[in-house]
């Protein structure tokens, strides 16, 4: 095997497992920053947002036929 071959497949192999790397590190950290985010956003929401029972309609429609 030539050189330059070798070079190319060490080269080429070195750069896919930086790439790699790279995408793997990329995505672990999006992940974390997401749940992160999303963990302190649903801390600052309303316990609930369903109607307390005073405010509940009385089953009557909201729309009538004319």
């Amino acid at each position: 095997m030539k050189i330059r071959y070798k070079l190319t497949l060490v080269f080429t192999g070195l750069m896919a497992a930086i790439i790699l790397l790279l995408s793997i590190f990329i995505y672990v950290f999006s992940v974390q920053n997401v749940r992160q985010s999303f963990f302190k956003r649903l801390e600052k929401a309303p316990p609930s947002s369903a109607m307390p029972p005073s405010k509940k309609m009385s089953g009557a429609p909201l729309f009538t036929m004319k």
